[in-house]
């Protein structure tokens, strides 16, 4: 069995400490523990291909999510990130195809959780034997950023209808569906879009505070108010991802954004220690299990809260 990393290492490392380790806060047993980041976040096989429609479909080998879908970014996002987190008191511009390709990482972290399986998986549960299944599976796929035309659309319609009989045929389909959105990325390219055509900042943390992270990275803010762990990206929002222990992303679509050619601009934000604090409660309230930090203190301020 292979550990497969639903959060994957480049991203937790840059939460190492000077020991090269990163302290874990359970908030089961409320245990501050310093681990590598090879030892959390990763579930056995948990990207291994097993149906044989999934396998024909796409022409793929039961390894290849683990060993192919990922590569790209996990080989450059670390070189990627050090040009979006250098330290500015003015806006810059970064190319085009590296903002990309950090959205595109930090999209693809939010689709590798668990719990983003567990929902779509519910969502194929709940609407097997429900008439408006269409309904439904439309409500899912806007929620995750599809465009409106492709769900109307016949299409649509009829690879819905295809999957759900083969779910009814092979019931380790409703899995292997999760696992093919690595490889038909679409929905991840449009959430990509969302967030590059919408206003991006990076907060820094002021000294002598740092953002913290989990097993379950960012969160959104809804124009309702509604702090939730992925999508609610239809209507107005606020979307955090926390980067290192001193920067946090920062992308609204609530402020018009101003692009020059094939330069996305990137607006750097000091920001106090309430709103450092604000952050981090929100990051630990959307974790499954553990909440991951290069040092101890603010999970200690957070054990002491509770999640």
């Amino acid at each position: 069995m292979a550990d497969h990393h639903y959060v994957p290492q480049c991203y937790l490392k840059s939460f190492n400490n000077i020991q090269k380790n990163v302290f874990t806060l359970s908030k089961q047993g409320k245990k501050i523990i310093s681990r590598s980041c090879a030892q959390i976040c990763y579930t056995p096989n948990l990207y291994t291909l097993t149906t044989p429609f999934a396998l024909s479909e796409y022409g793929v080998h039961e390894d290849h999510i683990e060993k192919e879908s990922f590569k790209i970014q996990e080989n450059k996002y670390p070189k990627f990130l050090s040009e979006l987190t250098k330290f500015s008191l003015n806006s810059f511009k970064i190319g085009e195809s590296t903002i990309k390709l950090i959205l595109e990482t930090i999209a693809t972290i939010k689709r590798r959780n668990p719990s983003f399986g567990n929902i779509l998986k519910q969502h194929v549960l709940d609407s097997y034997n429900d008439v408006d299944r269409i309904e439904v599976f439309k409500s899912m796929f806007r929620s995750f950023g599809a465009p409106e035309d492709y769900l109307q659309s016949a299409s649509f319609t009829d690879y819905i209808n295809e999957f759900m009989e083969r779910f009814r045929q092979d019931p380790r389909g409703i899995h292997d569906l999760y696992l093919t959105g690595f490889i038909d990325t679409d929905s991840i390219k449009n959430v990509v879009r969302t967030l590059y055509s919408s206003k991006i900042f990076v907060l820094y943390a002021p000294i002598g505070r740092e953002f913290i992270t989990s097993d379950n990275p960012g969160f959104t803010i809804t124009e309702d108010n509604q702090i939730i762990n992925f999508g609610g990206l239809g209507g107005l929002f606020e979307y955090y991802f926390p980067i290192t222990p001193q920067c946090c992303l920062f992308i609204t679509n609530s402020i018009p954004d101003e692009n020059l050619y094939m330069l996305k601009e990137i607006t750097p934000r000091f920001i106090d220690e309430y709103f450092t604090k604000k952050i981090n409660d929100y990051s630990a309230n959307v974790s499954m299990k553990t909440i991951i930090a290069k040092n101890t203190f603010e999970l200690e301020r957070i054990k002491n809260i509770g999640y």
